[in-house]
């Protein structure tokens, strides 16, 4: 073989070297990139992180990159990717003239980009569920503000404000609410329903205000928890005490009981007095401290009732 022929095989196996290496660091992110965001997961994770996003900084990423979920997927731990820039991002899954193309399998750069990197985790059925995002911040469900705005002895009417504090517009936000009782020195789920109230769709930095009505059957402390959530939007929670006074003055009356048939089912109704309530649910606590095994409903504020399954024995 010629000196000449050896120094062209040489040239030639050089670049090839140079193709396969470029190649490879293109076709797999930079390993401080690929670190960064797994050195996030765990706070993201984390209880004061789960449902918030984790803003990680400004990224240059190199042309050509490519960040796949693969890097990131474990049996433990369910990965995915998102451009959230519509000024730099093709849609989801196509292609276009756009530097990054991208879905939630893999991401690539055409061209080197200076980015945002957020991050956001929450639990799916007990499985932790992240998303990187690559572009402006995704939308954020945001409880702003708490607030009691009318307080009486039978109920508290609480204003909820809601935000969007990310750069992307939020769709599908839903309010829900849990209700607590102090009981025994603890909290306790009061087991009353509430149903849940829909959100307009919120711009950037959009507010809509929402009102509860906290009716409750018996005094006591009460704490009341908000979720706010949409779609993609992670979530976040707020919780709120009120008290509902008690009258010492209301009380039962003993052997005032009459049995009478329930409209609403097959079964009796046992009524019971009460003597000195101003408020219906005050019978019902009165009733309810008398005979604790017992469980009463609202009627009036002069009496409550119990049901039966036959018209004779008590339910009291």
């Amino acid at each position: 073989m010629k000196p000449f022929d050896l120094v062209v095989y040489s040239i030639v196996a050089l670049v090839l070297v140079i193709v396969l290496f470029t190649l490879w660091g293109n076709l797999f992110p930079p390993e401080n990139l690929t670190d960064t965001i797994k050195d996030q997961i765990s706070t993201a994770l984390s209880e004061g992180g789960l449902g918030h996003t984790l803003i990680i900084g400004t990224k240059t990423i190199p042309e050509g990159t490519m960040v796949s979920k693969g890097a990131f997927d474990t049996a433990e731990l369910s990965f995915a990717v998102e451009c959230s820039s519509p000024r730099l991002c093709c849609e989801n899954g196509q292609i276009c003239e756009k530097p990054i193309e991208w879905n939630y399998e893999r991401i690539s750069f055409k061209s080197s980009q200076t980015i945002t990197l957020s991050l956001r985790c929450q639990y799916i059925e007990k499985v932790p569920v992240c998303r990187a995002y690559f572009g402006d911040l995704p939308a954020q469900a945001d409880i702003n503000k708490v607030v009691a705005v009318g307080v009486s002895s039978t109920n508290t009417t609480i204003k909820v404000v809601l935000k969007n504090i990310g750069k992307n517009t939020l769709t599908g936000g839903v309010n829900s609410v849990t209700l607590e009782k102090y009981v025994s020195g603890q909290w306790a789920d009061t087991g009353k329903e509430f149903p849940t109230q829909e959100t307009e769709t919120l711009t950037p930095n959009a507010t809509q205000d929402l009102l509860w009505n906290m009716e409750v059957a018996t005094s006591g402390k009460y704490k009341a928890t908000f979720k706010f959530e949409g779609l993609n939007s992670g979530f976040d929670y707020k919780t709120i005490d009120f008290n509902i006074g008690e009258n010492r003055a209301c009380s039962t009356i003993i052997g005032s009981g009459e049995t009478v048939s329930n409209p609403d089912s097959t079964k009796f109704r046992e009524i019971h007095y009460c003597t000195g309530c101003n408020y219906a649910y005050e019978c019902v606590s009165a009733w309810s401290t008398y005979s604790p095994g017992s469980t009463f409903e609202i009627l009036t504020k002069d009496s409550t009732y119990c049901l039966k399954d036959t018209e004779s024995g008590s339910c009291a």
